[in-house]
């Protein structure tokens, strides 16, 4: 069991569904949420609220809440290209007591058994020798992606191989 830094329950949470790399990213940017201020601003049937780290004045952000929808964006719009909450919508759940992560913000991809789903859904559908090389050519792309965050020459490294092996011509 990993130990949450601030014992909040959506940390808790966080810490069962994650993986242990995710986990330490959201945990992350839940500490990093501690040094941040909210203010709440009304804009129609969405409320902004501005967050900002305190002591740093050029250091602003806007999260919306659409409460019509239950939904949150913030102007660094770290979940829509990374799909991890950022440190500001975090300060706001907080602020605004959200105590559990909602589940359309705990993207599969980053929980304990999104292997094992997939992996049982594509062993499903196949059968004999097929499903053989399937399971052994997942778990080779599982490593060499698990290898390739360590370091971005390790990235470099297994991408160009794969692009030569797959007959493109590259050069490092």
């Amino acid at each position: 069991q990993i130990v949450m830094k601030p014992s909040y329950p959506m940390g808790k949470l966080a810490s069962e569904l994650y993986t242990k790399f995710i986990f330490g990213l959201f945990q992350d940017e839940l500490v990093g949420s501690l040094d941040l201020l909210v203010k709440p601003v009304q804009h129609g049937g969405i409320t902004r609220f501005e967050v900002t780290k305190s002591g740093i004045a050029n250091s602003r952000y806007t999260v919306d809440y659409n409460l019509s929808v239950s939904s949150m964006t913030c102007s660094c719009h770290k979940f829509e290209f990374a799909g991890m909450l950022c440190r500001h919508i975090l300060k706001v759940f907080v602020a605004i007591g959200v105590r559990v992560l909602p589940d359309k913000y705990i993207l599969k991809r980053w929980s304990k058994n999104a292997k094992d789903d997939l992996l049982s859904a594509v062993l499903k559908s196949s059968k004999g020798p097929f499903a053989w090389q399937c399971n052994d050519l997942y778990r080779d792309a599982i490593r060499f992606a698990e290898e390739g965050t360590i370091s971005p020459v390790i990235y470099k490294t297994r991408k160009i191989g794969a692009l030569r092996r797959a007959g493109v011509a590259c050069e490092l």
